[in-house]
């Protein structure tokens, strides 16, 4: 004797286009340009990435940035906007991934390298647990949408 469920190819299609559709380049460029919004304003606001305000600068820098003309307050890691700039993303069926371009600021110096050692004076290029839960808000988004339901329960 067969047993037969009402509707279960409609679940299967469902399901195998999950795969498919959950780890799409869209969602995924979603989430990189997701996280590049979530970097750039924490830092220009003068936060780490655990929401802490970035460690002052030196007295030596702080002279130099102020006998330059640039602010020193809030430490905010913006001197040309070259290196913030430079920060971009691609996006793949599978992965986002964040990085620096290999440009210049005006000085000379390489973007990657200056963000580099930003990021071990001040911790800014990072993921914190609020910017995890937005891609889990993402995914589950592309989730309810494949699935056609309005929300997660």
């Amino acid at each position: 004797m067969d047993i037969e469920l009402k509707g279960i190819k409609g679940i299967i299609g469902k399901v195998n286009a999950l795969e498919k559709t959950l780890f799409a380049p869209l969602m995924m460029n979603e989430i990189g340009l997701y996280l590049l919004t979530r970097i750039k304003e924490r830092t220009l606001a003068g936060q780490d990435v655990n929401g802490i305000a970035f460690d002052p600068y030196s007295s030596s820098y702080k002279k130099w940035r102020k006998k330059k003309g640039y602010k020193t307050s809030p430490v905010d890691l913006f001197l040309s906007g070259s290196m913030l700039s430079a920060m971009t993303h691609t996006a793949t069926s599978t992965s986002a991934e964040l990085f620096f371009m290999n440009t210049s600021d005006d000085q000379d110096t390489k973007n990657p390298d200056k963000a580099f050692w930003n990021n071990e004076d001040r911790e800014f290029f990072a993921l914190s647990p609020d910017d995890i839960k937005g891609i889990m808000n993402i995914v589950g988004n592309y989730y309810e949408k494949l699935m056609g339901r309005r929300t997660l329960r």
